[in-house]
């Protein structure tokens, strides 16, 4: 893996330098994968590492020692959701920044292909990180809501956590809502990677997903439709029918 040598930079230059082979779309290959972005801590450093960042960077940002950070950051490496991004040598030692693989991870590929289904279902270990993942997604999704600004005032965001029934049909044309809004936010992401404006860009998260479910109540059978989307990166689900009945859906959002 190539690396360049590079000043050291103040924090909101950091932006500038993400790699340009840096995919827009990384899909998720193994179980493995998943479980390693199932800890929440990890989670949080793979959404810091939307932009290239040190070890020493993201400590002082958590508020956490350094060995620890770089312990996560070598399971996030191992796994191939980081990478080396550059290197800095200005201060006599070598700072390494690590950047995230892909502005969104999809977990898509690991679940069947509903035109090919043939009743067989997703495995059990497969499901469990698929859930354990989307649980870490909400859980940094929850701390965001916590920081936001005591400032917030009517209209600056949205909410929405709501269960309905619909049509497949129906949910389908939600779902290709959403994947739409994904690529609008993906492309404003490029744009402010490209800006010379920075001072004029606000930070924002987003949060989505749609699951149709049972209509039986109690923990779910079976893994529904997943679509999560988060700012920085953002994660995409494929889609599955519900194993029983009409099928409902839910869909949420955190802004």
């Amino acid at each position: 893996m190539s690396a360049r040598r590079q000043a050291s930079l103040p924090e909101d230059s950091l932006r500038k330098l993400l790699s340009p082979d840096v995919q827009d779309y990384y899909y998720l290959e193994t179980i493995e994968q998943l479980q390693v972005l199932a800890d929440p801590l990890r989670y949080r450093i793979a959404i810091l590492l939307g932009e290239p960042r040190t070890g020493a960077q993201l400590g002082r940002l958590l508020g956490l020692p350094r060995p620890k950070v770089h312990y996560h950051l070598k399971l996030l490496e191992r796994a191939g959701l980081i990478k080396l991004h550059s290197l800095d040598q200005s201060l006599g030692i070598t700072e390494k920044y690590y950047v995230l693989v892909g502005r969104f991870l999809s977990f898509e590929r690991l679940m069947p292909n509903p035109e090919d289904l043939t009743g067989s279902e997703v495995t059990v270990a497969t499901y469990k990180a698929v859930a354990d993942f989307l649980a870490s997604m909400l859980s940094v999704s929850r701390e965001r809501v916590l920081r936001a600004p005591t400032s917030l005032r009517r209209g600056e965001g949205f909410w929405l956590d709501f269960s309905s029934i619909g049509t497949q049909k129906q949910i389908a044309n939600i779902r290709k809502k959403l994947v739409e809004l994904r690529e609008e936010i993906l492309a404003m992401k490029r744009e402010a990677l490209a800006s010379e404006g920075a001072g004029q860009l606000k930070p924002f998260g987003v949060t989505l997903y749609l699951t149709p479910s049972s209509d039986r109540a109690g923990p779910p059978a079976s893994p529904g439709a997943d679509e999560a989307v988060a700012s920085r990166p953002a994660v995409a689900s494929g889609r599955r029918k519900g194993r029983r009945g009409r099928p409902r859906g839910k869909a949420g959002t955190s802004a």
